[in-house]
């Protein structure tokens, strides 16, 4: 029964973004940079900053570098202790030449959290290697430039220290005599490793077989009007069934230089694939093993209407189903043992977002941009071990209840050395 009376309920409190770069140039091309990101909530809600140091020193002949980057976090939640966070990059390696080569080790503590104002992958980890490159720097018979590079490191839990994995990365970039571009990869884990993150309670971990990925990209002559992107890769893991691949493919055409379109196609179907499912306690932990199936198409269009103004939209659908064959209990050394459970946790989710921008360069440097985001989400349990179908699936993200966001963002720029020299 409808009342007629209305509600109103506070989806996100009045919220401060604020992001502060200070750069000083230093000799031989050398840097140091001070960055600070703040988040702060009106009222009684979480507020959090990010503050760090990036140092960059070459030496005269600009043959060697140093970098170090720390960072800190911290967030500030009503009536509960602040959170400390920090991560750390550090390298140093010969940067000149065709031949180079650098060692690191990247630190991201348990604690660090910057999502308040910025993505990130995950925390708690350490990762150290090292690598050399061979670097093209005239043409020759095959190619203009090419780029080719192999690395390899070691990772471990950060907290409490673990194991993870060995890894190794080999491949190569050509720019071609017809102006596009390849490039070929070939990742291997050659031991079991571990993966920390899937059960999804603190102190269990996931055993991964040895894995290798390989794929290669390719582009054409993005100076012509009609430009192709494409590419594939492959991953298996050494045990029985597992397989996966995905292939995207991006045809763009440019009319003249006020209007550009593209599509793009990404799919990517997983064989066997193993993931984190429900844990029935905090010691029985699910994992199943499933066949994924993703899809994504997108279409964009870019419009410049003048030097300074430009106008863009991409309307993008995502859709991904999930079936189950079968599940495991985790073990605590990581490994899978033979579980009755039964529950159902086949599902589809589906995307689909538009979102147009429309911005003005009103001095250098400075901007004035526009934004409208239109979005729908839609979920379904799968019945019977059927893939749905495509079309009825489009349907009914269609006609789903959309969301639409208005903003509005001026970047100013501001040169410091010029109000600093006076």
């Amino acid at each position: 029964m409808n009342s007629g009376s209305t509600k109103k309920i506070l989806v996100s409190p009045l919220t401060n973004y604020n992001v502060t770069v200070i750069q000083k140039l230093l000799p031989n091309q050398s840097s140091v940079s001070l960055i600070n990101a703040s988040t702060l909530r009106s009222g009684l809600y979480r507020d959090a900053n990010v503050s760090g140091l990036e140092y960059i020193q070459k030496d005269k002949k600009n043959n060697y570098q140093f970098a170090i980057i720390p960072k800190i976090s911290a967030i500030f939640n009503p009536g509960s202790r602040v959170r400390l966070g920090y991560t750390n990059e550090a390298s140093f390696g010969k940067i000149s030449g065709e031949i180079n080569w650098n060692v690191w080790n990247d630190i991201i503590s348990d604690r660090w959290d910057p999502s308040d104002l910025g993505y990130y992958s995950g925390n708690n980890r350490m990762t150290s290697g090292g690598g050399i490159t061979y670097n093209q720097t005239s043409a020759n018979k095959y190619f203009n430039s090419s780029n080719w590079w192999i690395n390899g490191g070691y990772s471990n839990q950060y907290s409490p220290f673990k194991y993870a994995n060995w890894f190794s990365n080999i491949g190569f970039w050509a720019g071609l005599k017809n102006q596009g571009s390849v490039n070929w990869w070939n990742y291997i884990q050659p031991f079991a490793s571990y993966d920390f993150n899937e059960p999804r309670i603190a102190g269990k971990k996931l055993r991964i077989l040895p894995y290798w990925n390989n794929g290669f990209n390719f582009s054409t002559d993005s100076r012509k009007k009609m430009r192709l992107f494409a590419y594939y890769s492959t991953s298996i893991e050494l045990r029985k069934n597992y397989y996966n691949f995905s292939f995207g493919i991006e045809p763009s055409y440019r009319f003249n230089d006020k209007i550009n379109v593209s599509y793009n196609l990404f799919y990517s179907p997983l064989y066997n694939e193993r993931g984190y499912v429900t844990n029935v306690s905090e010691d029985e932990i699910i994992i199943g093993e499933r066949k994924q199936v993703t899809l994504s198409h997108s279409i964009y269009f870019k419009y410049n209407m003048t030097k300074l103004a430009s106008f863009s939209i991409i309307a993008r659908h995502y859709n991904t189903n999930l079936i189950h064959n079968r599940f495991y209990e985790l073990q605590d050394d990581g490994s899978l043992g033979t579980s009755n459970y039964d529950g159902e946790h086949d599902f589809s989710i589906q995307f689909f977002n538009i979102d147009a921008v429309l911005q003005y360069q009103f001095r250098p440097g400075s901007y004035l941009t526009l934004v409208w985001k239109n979005s729908a989400e839609h979920s379904q349990t799968i019945d019977n071990k059927k893939q749905p179908d495509y079309g009825n699936q489009l349907d009914k993200i269609l006609s789903a209840a959309k969301d639409n966001l208005f903003s509005v963002k001026m970047v100013y720029f501001l040169n410091g050395a010029k109000y600093l020299k006076r």
